[in-house]
């Protein structure tokens, strides 16, 4: 594969990357067990965006957790235990959230820590678990994530 131009001066993110084409059935979607999926998740498949609402009253993904008011999808059928990955999508936290998890890398086979990464929203401010800030001000406007994870580093970089 040829490497764009754009890709020395750092700009083509997606250079040297491959796109895979993740079937509907590689998402297993996770929504509070007590609505329907259509409440919670909507996939548009002539613009292959997935869509997902949490509300704060939410109950979890199964009536064995307490507190895990979630709607997500586990990537299912694809090695995750290696290489160098990118996702991307967009997101929108409303006025007014705060404490809510956007996006987590967990760890392979149970590792220690859990999770390679956590992106959590906390009065107004995105932050790296509950520290750096990644962005400032992100209540009720769309933001770009864009994120590459390496896997046998345990390294992200945003």
């Amino acid at each position: 594969m040829s490497t764009p131009a754009a890709a020395a001066d750092g700009c083509n993110l997606t250079a040297g990357f491959v796109k895979v084409d993740l079937p509907e059935s590689s998402f297993a979607v996770q929504i509070p067990y007590d609505v329907p999926v259509d409440q919670r998740y909507r996939y548009d498949a002539a613009t292959g965006v997935h869509t997902f609402w949490v509300y704060a009253d939410d109950k979890p993904f199964n009536d064995e957790q307490e507190l895990m008011r979630t709607s997500r999808f586990d990537l299912q059928g694809f090695d995750y235990s290696s290489g160098v990955w990118q996702f991307e999508g967009y997101g929108y936290v409303p006025s007014g959230t705060s404490g809510a998890s956007v996006m987590q890398i967990h760890n392979e086979n149970g590792g220690v820590p859990a999770t390679t990464m956590m992106l959590h929203v906390y009065n107004g401010t995105l932050r790296y678990y509950s520290g750096q800030t990644v962005e400032s001000c992100i209540n009720h406007r769309w933001f770009r994530l864009n994120v590459v994870h390496d896997v046998g580093a345990s390294t992200v970089a945003m």
